[in-house]
């Protein structure tokens, strides 16, 4: 049940809803010259509702009387998303199991609170060019959001992250809810720079929340505290539109079914459409709830055949080449090293000895997992372009965005360790990054290259031919022998970089070398 890698995109909202489906959703947008003035045109506006029938759960949501709230959807039902997988036999694995535990876990909603609420700007240029600014997390997944919702070609968006983001936590994966739209469709019609920002009560009401919902967990073990059989239903509240939802379900099915090393699986995950605020991404996506559900169920399934919960997890932790249910090979963990390390530290052993008096500390244990978005099983990426300049400094722009996580600095890093100089050496002074801004990343031979015989496409290409043929020899006869003169050329580039960077500066000559050698080594490559 590995999420695909690619969902149709559920075209269940318009800019503006004939129907309303939750508190927050929008039924117009003013634009003024003050934000004075946007406010007192929005109290002339008088808007008439007819109350409808609604559903606030998803198991009212998932009823056969239920209104249907996308009925160009599904004319059906509700439940919008499905995913399920089986392994073994669940049923005969349980009635052979010495205990087994059932429950249901319920969870509801949680908001994030970053700092900076949901806003954008938008500024259309006289040729028709559109820039959007976006503290969003994912700039080019906006870029494209953008060009396809408002009709405009890609080649003629740009979204740029500002140089900073007040706090994401998930809720700005992809649009920042309808800032970007909103910006953008209000700058096209009065032709000036629009700003659209949430206050902090729209936001709340109106921008992703995690998804609540429930989970069934049946588990089982035999008598040694060996793990047999789990039997898991998830119906998670997806809000009144789909958003990122399609992949909830496979995501919850990972996480509750990678911890541990279960031989026997049954799972049916569901999202159901709901009449409350949109759900999407919050600090683990997919995670917090079944790990709840399963951490709980270990819990107890340990203390009905009177083992250590720690000891428990420990015999039934995923090990390297253990079969699971993802496509791609588990090669290492660190989960037994991290129970015995946090069991020491917390003084697991003498947890009994202390609840005497007044104040008393209470002791737990649990086990989770994440993704890291990265290969194999989920490709998270951007493109990076570097250029080095007449003057021997060094730029490069990048679609990944600063929010905290020292991305500047990491780049810098990598940047040194590549070029084969110090952090020092590369450093601030000679060294220009501009992270966040989907054109400079995506847009081959935007950044001006290293002169007139190479442009940054080509460069490029020829470093993609590089990293695309690290591949195993026997995917190609001939890798050998282009490895050999990759490893030369990467010798050569190295070389020729710390001689444009040596000082005195008298860098165009070495520039200039360095455009024609770049250039006649890919092709000599390709």
């Amino acid at each position: 049940v590995q999420s695909p890698p690619y969902f149709e995109i559920v075209k269940d909202q318009c800019f503006f809803n004939r129907e309303v489906r939750y508190v927050g959703d929008e039924v117009c947008a003013v634009a003024a010259i003050s934000e004075e003035i946007a406010a007192e045109a929005c109290k002339a506006i008088r808007v008439e509702y007819e109350v409808l029938p609604a559903v606030l759960t998803a198991e009212e949501a998932a009823a056969e009387d239920a209104p249907i709230l996308h009925p160009d959807v599904n004319p059906k039902t509700n439940l919008a998303f499905k995913s399920e997988n089986r392994t073994g036999d669940a049923e005969a694995a349980f009635a052979g199991c010495a205990a087994v535990v059932e429950g249901t876990y319920k969870m509801g909603v949680q908001k994030q609170m970053q700092l900076e609420t949901q806003n954008a700007l938008a500024w259309l240029a006289g040729d028709g060019r559109l820039t959007v600014w976006s503290p969003t997390q994912s700039p080019a997944l906006v870029q494209r959001l953008v060009s396809w919702i408002c009709e405009i070609p890609m080649s003629k968006v740009r979204v740029v992250n500002p140089g900073y983001v007040g706090g994401a936590f998930g809720v700005r994966i992809g649009l920042s809810s309808k800032a970007e739209i909103y910006a953008v469709e209000l700058a096209k019609r009065t032709n000036r720079p629009v700003k659209f920002v949430y206050d902090r009560h729209e936001d709340m009401i109106a921008s992703e929340t995690r998804h609540g919902g429930q989970i069934h967990i049946r588990l089982g073990c035999d008598a040694g505290g060996c793990l047999q059989a789990l039997e898991g239903r998830a119906l998670m509240e997806g809000g009144a539109y789909a958003l990122s939802s399609a992949s909830l379900c496979g995501a919850v099915a990972s996480r509750m079914q990678t911890v541990y090393h279960i031989p026997n699986v049954d799972y049916c995950g569901q999202v159901a459409y709901t009449n409350t605020t949109p759900a999407g991404a919050q600090r683990g996506y997919g995670a917090p709830q079944p790990q709840f559900a399963m951490e709980n169920s270990i819990n107890r399934l340990a203390d009905a055949i009177g083992m250590d919960p720690v000891e428990f997890r420990k015999k039934n932790v995923m090990q390297p080449g253990d079969p699971w249910m993802v496509s791609y090979e588990l090669r290492s963990t660190g989960m037994l090293e991290c129970l015995d390390k946090g069991a020491r530290e917390i003084g697991w052993a003498n947890r009994k000895s202390i609840r005497e008096g007044r104040f008393r500390r209470g002791y737990g244990v649990a086990c989770g997992n994440h993704i890291s978005s990265g290969y194999p099983f989920q490709i998270e990426h951007s493109n990076i372009f570097i250029c080095m300049n007449y003057d021997g400094t060094i730029q490069f722009a990048s679609g990944m965005m600063e929010m905290g996580t020292g991305l500047k600095t990491t780049l810098i890093q990598i940047a040194a360790e590549v070029l084969g100089t110090d952090t020092d050496d590369i450093g601030p002074r000679h060294l220009a990054v501009f992270p966040g801004d989907a054109e400079a990343a995506l847009q081959p031979g935007l950044l001006s290259a290293l002169g007139d015989d190479l442009r940054v496409d080509e460069l490029q290409i020829f470093l993609c031919f590089l990293v695309q043929h690290q591949t195993d020899p026997a995917q190609d006869p001939h890798l050998g022998c282009r490895q050999s003169r990759a490893v030369g050329v990467c010798q050569r580039l190295r070389h020729i970089v710390q001689q444009v960077m040596q000082p005195p500066v008298k860098f165009c000559h070495r520039a200039a070398d360095l455009c024609q050698t770049l250039v006649a080594l890919f092709y000599d490559l390709s």
